[in-house]
Formats: C-alpha cells, structure tokens, sequence
C-alpha cells in the first residue's frame, strides 16, 4: 500500500511554467511547490506499478519492462536520499523490502528527453504501453 504523504508536487521552472501559474503555488529552496488540490488522494492505495525514469536524447520514449532480480536492483538504485537510511536498517531489510515491492508490483524503465514540451506525448506513450502490455488484470511480471 502506499501512505499518502503532503498534498503537493514539487515542480521544475520548466514545468511549473508549463502548467501557467497555478493557484496556491510558491517558490521553496530550489523547485516550485503546487497544492495538488481535488486530485489529491488522502487514502492508501494499492501500489500497481512503477515507472523509473531516465533520459536519452533519442527522438521517441522508450519503454522496458523490468523483469527478475533487475527490478529489486533498480529500485535499489532509485532510493530517495538513501543517506538518510544509514544507520537506520540493516542492509539485508532493505533488499528483502525492494524484494516484496517487486513481487508485488510491475517496475518498468521509462527512457525520455527531458523536454517538457514531450510531455503530452509522453503521457500518451505510457498509457499505450501499460494497454498493450498489462491489459489482463491476472497478467504479472
């Protein structure tokens, strides 16, 4: 499950500047903050997949299901300030949590150009893709 956390997005100037100049949206430290207002879910819900994000300069996004000990790895990888977690847990719950997420949930590698006028476009890839390769419910990586 996944605990709902602060109400907001942190946004790049690129993207905050795509967006127009939502209401409630300020400036903090490096990026700006934008209430994420009625689209903000306040319940748990059920973790179904993960995109891991990475850039190319190729033309088109790319999409690769991770499949086996490459998404315990991955995930690994992509921990959020893992400094933090120094000290904190042993190594080996770390690995055995990344490996309960995997089994539980879909990870796929998303590569893309960091060029916030590919957004839309890739919006419409990535739900192409989750329909063409997720479109059984039982189906599971």
């Amino acid at each position: 499950m996944v605990l709902p956390a602060l109400a907001q997005v942190r946004l790049c100037a690129d993207a905050y500047e795509r967006l127009g100049t939502p209401p409630g949206a300020r400036f903090d430290v490096d990026k700006f903050v934008v209430p994420m207002g009625k689209g903000y879910c306040p319940d748990p819900v059920r973790l179904r997949g993960i995109h891991i994000l990475c850039e190319h300069d190729k033309p088109d996004p790319e999409f690769e299901v991770l499949r086996g000990l490459d998404r315990v790895q991955r995930l690994l990888e992509n921990l959020y300030r893992p400094e933090y977690l120094e000290g904190q847990r042993p190594q080996r719950d770390l690995m055995a949590l990344a490996g309960f997420i995997a089994k539980e949930c879909t990870a796929a590698m998303v590569s893309r150009r960091r060029d916030a006028q590919a957004i839309d476009g890739l919006v419409d890839f990535l739900e192409l893709e989750w329909a063409k390769h997720f479109s059984r419910p039982s189906h599971k990586y």
